[in-house]
């Protein structure tokens, strides 16, 4: 009787712990959502949600983000530029998707265009630029 009394308050308690976990530690909708799937089958469903996040919220800015990410897993070039650029009018100095977008300008001859956002990038004051950095070097000199 008392290892059944003692099993049971195991299991509560246990339950009590788990239920006071932070949210922070679980997925986030946002993670829940970006379809990483390599076969390309699931971006359309990510394109779809992001599409509603941003009628909900167009201040959203990682909305802007990651639906431009998904258009370009899609191979839908124009369309991330066309997202990438509508974040970058609401923050100029968002250096990864100034990256992303001068990615998608490269893959569409643009380079001219490719260059000019590796450019604005990397005067943008954020850590870890080396990857750009090398990019607009490789590309663009």
């Amino acid at each position: 009787m008392k290892k059944l009394l003692f099993t049971l308050l195991w299991i509560s308690f246990s339950a009590m712990l788990y239920s006071q976990v932070p949210d922070t530690i679980l997925p986030s909708n946002y993670e829940r959502n970006i379809c990483l799937d390599n076969s390309g089958n699931d971006y359309q469903k990510s394109v779809d949600y992001f599409i509603d996040v941003i009628k909900k919220d167009s201040a959203d800015l990682e909305a802007y983000y990651n639906l431009g990410m998904s258009y370009y897993k899609l191979l839908n070039f124009p369309e991330a530029v066309a997202i990438y650029s509508q974040l970058i009018d609401k923050d100029s100095c968002f250096n990864y998707a100034l990256e992303n977008r001068a990615i998608c300008k490269y893959f569409l001859k643009d380079i001219e265009g490719a260059c000019l956002d590796f450019k604005k990038a990397l005067q943008c004051s954020y850590p870890n630029m080396s990857g750009i950095k090398e990019e607009y070097e490789k590309l663009c000199k």
